[in-house]
């Protein structure tokens, strides 16, 4: 079928998701979206972020002992960035923007300056409350010029999957998506995390209007960009290659003419498993990267595991 929205539609989601991001959604990070959470895939599972366990004797400590290390952690960080020059301050605060963004963290300046015998320090700490503001201010202003420029990339590629007369239509076909595609490794280097943010803020905007046919082409999107990344690692087996090249409803087929032994089963794993170390490990822990080829690797694997 045709979509009845068009382009006009794909302005309203792509300008609605833009003015919903927040200043710090260039700052990745694994949110729970609950029932609303829109995966790679069609009825994807939550996914569930990596995370460290505490040993039983930190445990116990209890929240006490925990909100004096955070409480030590942000004087040591208005510690160092008082030592920070007015002119590199926006790119130190915004490697911990949701720290200096919440107001706590300028009355915390205030605290340790009324405290502080030191008046060198406490100069040192009035200044920083002072530019602290005006570096906030041009970290607000380049989110805003990356997420204009995010949004452009992932216009781009979305263009490449319209038809002529710039409808889409659903499912795309197979010239759509390879034309998705080699506009996605033509841009290959322009896509970020940036990107990779505004793209989840679309597809989420998209879920929440129910319209599942935006949100299977962002899917469809994603699912290429991954696959882009993994044969990037050189997985070395033709089956796994022949998968990354098709789309993953093709893979069932794909895996019941290659795979004919629990020896080709166990290989195409290990493959993939070598895949998961070449890129997921290697991403940013918690980054919107390392989310989805872990989803998409993961898909996979489940699909390997039950031919």
């Amino acid at each position: 079928w045709v979509c009845s929205w068009g382009k006009s539609m794909l302005l309203y989601i792509l300008a609605a998701a833009l003015s919903a991001m927040p200043a710090d959604a260039f700052q990745p990070v694994l949110r729970a979206t609950g029932s609303a959470r829109v995966g790679l895939f069609v009825g994807a599972r939550r996914c569930q972020p990596l995370a460290l366990v505490a040993s039983l004797s930190a445990r116990r400590r209890g929240p006490v002992h925990v909100q004096m290390n955070q409480q030590q952690a942000q004087d040591d960080l208005i510690i160092k960035l008082a030592e920070v020059g007015p002119l590199d301050l926006p790119s130190a605060a915004s490697q911990s923007i949701k720290q200096v963004s919440n107001p706590a963290f300028f009355m915390r300046i205030a605290t340790l300056s009324d405290e502080s015998a030191d008046e060198v320090q406490k100069a040192k700490l009035a200044a920083l409350a002072s530019n602290l503001v005006a570096a906030l201010e041009v970290v607000v202003q380049r989110t805003d010029e990356r997420m204009d420029e995010s949004a452009d990339v992932v216009q781009q590629v979305l263009a490449a999957a319209a038809e002529e007369d710039g409808q889409f239509e659903l499912p795309l076909q197979l010239a759509r998506v390879q034309a998705m595609r080699e506009a996605l490794l033509e841009r290959r280097h322009l896509v970020d995390e940036g990107v990779l943010s505004c793209l989840f803020a679309y597809m989420k905007k998209a879920g929440e209007d129910e319209l599942d046919g935006m949100v299977s082409i962002f899917q469809t999107m994603l699912q290429q960009w991954a696959s882009i990344e993994v044969l990037e690692a050189k997985p070395g087996n033709a089956i796994l290659e022949r998968m990354l090249l098709q789309a993953p409803d093709n893979w069932p087929l794909i895996l019941k003419e290659g795979v004919s032994s629990d020896d080709d089963k166990d290989a195409l794993l290990t493959c993939v498993q070598s895949c998961v170390e070449k890129v997921v490990l290697q991403k940013a822990s918690g980054s919107y990267g390392q989310r989805v080829q872990a989803e998409f690797l993961r898909e996979m694997i489940a699909q390997i595991r039950n031919v």
